[in-house]
C-alpha cells in the first residue's frame, strides 16, 4: 500500500508539472494562471485525497475513484496543447472526470452504490462523457472555428458528418443534464432520511456534491444558450469541483 502511494504520488507530480508546462509554454492559445492554478488544484487534491482514504480505509473504493478522478482531469487539460495527438487525447477525455465525481458523491461514505437505480445513474454518466462525447468527435463535432489556433484536423475524425455530430451533441448534454439533475434528487432524498448523526458525518460531501451538479447544469445551460457567459460555468465548474475533494475529507474525519 506504502510503495504503490509512493507511486502514485510521483506520478501525479511528474503529470501535473507536464500540464502545466504544455499550458503555459502553448504560444498559440495561452493559459491564463487562473486556468494551470485550477487544473492543479482539482487534480492533487483529488489524488491527494483518494490516497489518504487508501490509508485510512483502504477496502473502501472511493479513494481509488479520487485518484483515478484527478489523473483524468490532468488528461482533459492536455487538450491545451498544440500536439495533434495530445490535444485529441485531451478532448476525448475533456469531461471524463465529472463520471469520476458523480461516483464518488453517490457513494460516500460506504464506498458503493447503495442500489440499482444508482448504478444506472453512474452508467448512464460514463456514456455520456465516454462514448458519446468520443463518437461526437468521431463524426467531425470539433469545430475548429469555436477554438481559434487549434491544432487540426482532429485526429479522431473519421467523417465530416455535422447533423450526426449535432444529435451526438444534444444527447449528450442532455443527458448530461438529466444525471445531473437526477443526482441532485438522489443527495436531498438521502439528507433527508438520513438520522442527525449521518447527517452530520455527510454533509459536507452532500452539499458540496450537489453544488457540482448545480454546476454541471449551468454549464449545459450556457452551452444550449450559445455560451452568452463565456467560461464562468466551466471556471464555476472546477471551483466546486476541488471543493468535492476537500469535503470529502471533511466528512471522512467525521465519520471515523
Amino acid at each position: 500500500m506504502v510503495r504503490r502511494s509512493i507511486v502514485v504520488a510521483a506520478a501525479s507530480l511528474t503529470l501535473g508539472v507536464g500540464v502545466a508546462w504544455v499550458m503555459f509554454a502553448n504560444e498559440v492559445r495561452t493559459a491564463s494562471v487562473l486556468d494551470v492554478v485550477l487544473v492543479l488544484v482539482v487534480g492533487w487534491s483529488f489524488i491527494g485525497a483518494g490516497l489518504l482514504a487508501w490509508q485510512l480505509k483502504p477496502g473502501n473504493s472511493i479513494g481509488t475513484a479520487m485518484v483515478v478522478t484527478g489523473f483524468l482531469r490532468f488528461a482533459a487539460a492536455l487538450a491545451q496543447s498544440q500536439n495533434l495527438l495530445l490535444f485529441a487525447g485531451g478532448h476525448a477525455l475533456e469531461v471524463a472526470y465529472l463520471a469520476g465525481v458523480i461516483f464518488i458523491v453517490l457513494a460516500f461514505p460506504g464506498g458503493h452504490l447503495e442500489n440499482s437505480f444508482h448504478r444506472w445513474l453512474f452508467g448512464l454518466a460514463i456514456l455520456a462523457v465516454g462514448p458519446l462525447d468520443v463518437a461526437r468527435l468521431v463524426f467531425g463535432g470539433h469545430d475548429p472555428e469555436s477554438c481559434v489556433g487549434c491544432p487540426t484536423p482532429l485526429v479522431i475524425e473519421v467523417v465530416k458528418a455535422p447533423g450526426i455530430a449535432r444529435v451526438l451533441e444534444l444527447a449528450l448534454f442532455g443527458l448530461g443534464a438529466v444525471v445531473a439533475a437526477s443526482a441532485f434528487a438522489v443527495l436531498i432524498r438521502r439528507w433527508r432520511r438520513a438520522s442527525p448523526r449521518l447527517r452530520f458525518a455527510i454533509a459536507p460531501v452532500l452539499w458540496v456534491g450537489a453544488a457540482s451538479f448545480v454546476a454541471v447544469f449551468l454549464m449545459v445551460a450556457n452551452h444550449f444558450l450559445d455560451d452568452p457567459t463565456g467560461d464562468a460555468p466551466h471556471v464555476l465548474l472546477d471551483v466546486v469541483t476541488a471543493s468535492v475533494a476537500f469535503a470529502f475529507l471533511a466528512g471522512l474525519g467525521r465519520t471515523r
